[in-house]
């Protein structure tokens, strides 16, 4: 008897456990295949997710510290800069509490945005500018957890940044938040980049927008941000390094103590 024969006649008799091995085998494969599609599926939907929340921000700079408005101008009067990128848009982006005066609603970590009509530009949003006065932009969430319309009065209030957190023991927690009354003009939907974030979240993007000349002098904080939107242009030097260089080229005097290090996803971070 050869071996083929013998392994013939092996799996003949045997036939009924090959038979479940070969099935198992096949309900792990495919159950394996299916996370691995469901997993890729999973990945590519939270990335464009947070990729249109972005709208048309390539790169960000941002700080743990806050530093001057006018290095974004210096930096768009730059030629190195204006020759591969586009922007930047400055922002004063804050984290507060929002509250809906006529039912006392409460949302709380809510993202707020001082901006102003460059940032609309900068996104090609038509028909959308300011905010301007007191008026405040909210996102659909953050609308419906306030169960907030147009003309309805807020107070928003944000905590002032500090270089030392107040949780640690030489913070200042002597330091009240800042209130800013606003009146809701619009709810802004997420084709009109209502729900902004530079923060990639799964879950809905509350958020309000308030006029930034208005932020910065209700906080405290006149002519100063946290953070440029930035976009690539057509020029052929469009890496995080390059746009870092730039920075470091337009920062002054007001920025010192500043640097400026590249981080995964084409961010920034000034600290």
């Amino acid at each position: 008897m050869t071996v083929r024969d013998l392994l013939a006649r092996s799996l003949r008799h045997y036939w009924r456990s090959n038979l479940a091995v070969a099935l198992g085998v096949g309900v792990a494969v495919s159950a394996l295949a299916g996370a691995l599609v469901v997993g890729h599926s999973v990945r590519t939907s939270l990335r464009e997710l947070a990729l249109s929340r972005l709208g048309s921000t390539d790169l960000i700079v941002t700080a743990n510290t806050l530093f001057t408005e006018q290095l974004g101008e210096r930096l768009e009067a730059a030629p190195t800069f204006r020759a591969a990128w586009r922007g930047p848009v400055p922002l004063l982006a804050l984290e507060g509490v929002v509250l809906h005066e006529s039912s006392g609603a409460r949302a709380g970590a809510v993202q707020v945005f001082g901006v102003d009509d460059r940032f609309w530009q900068f996104h090609a949003i038509e028909g959308v500018s300011g905010p301007a006065g007191r008026s405040a932009y909210l996102s659909p969430a953050l609308a419906h957890e306030l169960n907030a319309a147009d003309g309805d009065a807020l107070l928003v209030r944000v905590q002032k940044p500090s270089t030392i957190p107040a949780g640690l023991l030489q913070g200042r927690r002597d330091e009240p938040g800042r209130g800013i009354r606003l009146t809701t003009a619009r709810v802004l939907p997420r084709t009109q980049l209502g729900e902004f974030s530079p923060r990639p979240q799964q879950g809905a993007s509350r958020t309000i927008f308030v006029p930034l000349d208005r932020l910065q002098r209700d906080a405290d904080l006149l002519h100063r941000a946290n953070m440029l939107l930035v976009a690539r242009g057509t020029g052929m030097n469009t890496h995080a390094a390059a746009l870092a260089q730039d920075v470091q080229q337009q920062s002054d005097i007001n920025d010192l103590g500043i640097r400026i290090r590249p981080l995964a996803r084409d961010t920034l971070v000034i600290e």
